[in-house]
């Protein structure tokens, strides 16, 4: 205590050590920057920890949020940097049984336990056929159907519906149709009921052929062969057929031609007859008839041979007009006969023989039959003397 002339001071001082807890007021509100505080420090655990360990902490704003003190930890508010690290190719989760700590989990137990599919499950080839039986199901496959989307389709080794061909191990490909082109109506190869056909893209039918040997070939329209330069369409003569658009107006209208430079063949049949009594030409041996050969063409009416033609000529009858030479000419069973001829073969002759005369009818003109007298001595001519002898003569 200390007194001037005018005041007296007291030096009233807290003796150290003397203030507790409970003298401190409770709404102080005593200034951090007032208090020798420390800030806060890590260890390795909370093992035995004081108070003279603790200190004043400010958090991270990147990784945490606070609210009235509340400190937690931010969304998104762990960086991939923070995380502990991992070994290659594995992901933090947890495959152990139960609940428990995450851990490092390789992709391979991911694909695994996640029913996903990886390289190592597509090692082996699913087999085909063993002695014409289906040694394993071909099983499926997995289609992208959108975006995020999928499905399966069932893969076979017939023609199954809907399904995904596979070749069999001889690489054919079994199908029900084959369809070309951008248009899902241009099928052109297809089989029902033992028959396959053949069609352009327009659906035109090319052929059709069913059999298991030496099949036949029913094709739908003309045939045009190789670089022939005329097309099969139709003639005057097929217009005027009885299979003509003529001739065969209505239902005989046929579709029926082929167009080629030669033709290789050994015998031409008529079509509507193919009996014993048919119609034909013979080209040639080897045509079943006794009087067809090498180098002859056989004409064969009522299914039997009425003349032939070799390189001696024409054999045979002919009835009607024949304009040109006629060569008299004897088959086996008859004489060939010239109805009509402007022309006949003489020959010259001036031997000592008696020839008789031909004569004809009273003013025979045009085609007739000339006459011989039928006793022989009526009338003749002897060239080698000149001399014409005759029963009578009438001046």
């Amino acid at each position: 205590m200390s007194r001037d002339s005018t005041n007296t001071q007291v030096n009233l001082q807290i003796e150290p050590q003397a203030i507790i807890n409970s003298d401190v007021n409770n709404a102080a509100a005593i200034a951090q920057s007032k208090l020798a505080m420390a800030a806060a420090t890590t260890r390795a655990n909370a093992t035995g920890i004081t108070q003279a360990n603790l200190g004043l902490a400010s958090f991270d704003s990147a990784n945490f949020e606070t609210t009235s003190g509340w400190v937690g930890i931010k969304d998104q508010g762990v960086r991939f940097a923070e995380l502990p690290h991992i070994a290659t190719d594995t992901v933090i989760g947890r495959s152990a049984a139960s609940t428990g700590d995450p851990s490092a989990i390789a992709f391979s137990t991911v694909i695994d336990e996640g029913g996903g599919l990886a390289d190592g499950d597509f090692a082996s080839v699913l087999p085909y056929f063993s002695s014409g039986s289906t040694v394993g199901d071909p099983g499926e496959v997995l289609v992208k159907t959108g975006t995020g989307a999928y499905s399966i389709s069932d893969i076979a080794y017939d023609n199954t519906n809907t399904s995904i061909a596979k070749r069999r191990n001889d690489g054919s490909l079994q199908a029900t149709s084959l369809i070309i082109g951008g248009n899902s109506a241009y099928k052109i190869l297809s089989e029902t009921s033992g028959t396959l056909s053949f069609k352009t893209p327009a659906q035109g039918t090319i052929l059709t052929a069913s059999g298991a040997s030496k099949p036949q070939l029913n094709t739908g329209g003309n045939i045009k062969v190789g670089e022939m330069a005329v097309a099969p369409t139709e003639s005057t003569f097929q217009a005027n057929s009885d299979y003509g658009s003529v001739g065969g107006a209505g239902a005989g209208v046929e579709t029926s031609a082929i167009s080629s430079r030669w033709v290789y063949t050994s015998f031409i049949e008529a079509a509507n007859e193919k009996g014993s009594s048919s119609t034909g030409i013979g080209i040639g041996d080897g045509t079943g008839f006794a009087d067809g050969g090498s180098d002859i063409i056989t004409f064969i009416t009522g299914g039997s041979v009425r003349g032939k033609i070799s390189s001696v000529g024409f054999t045979g009858d002919v009835v009607g007009d024949l304009t040109g030479n006629a060569d008299t000419a004897t088959s086996a069973t008859s004489a060939s006969t010239a109805t009509n001829a402007n022309n006949i073969n003489v020959d010259e002759t001036n031997g000592n023989v008696n020839y008789q005369v031909l004569f004809s009818a009273a003013n025979g003109t045009g085609y007739q039959r000339p006459y011989i007298d039928t006793d022989n001595a009526h009338l003749m001519y002897n060239p080698s003397t000149h001399l014409l002898t005759v029963g009578g003569l009438t001046a």
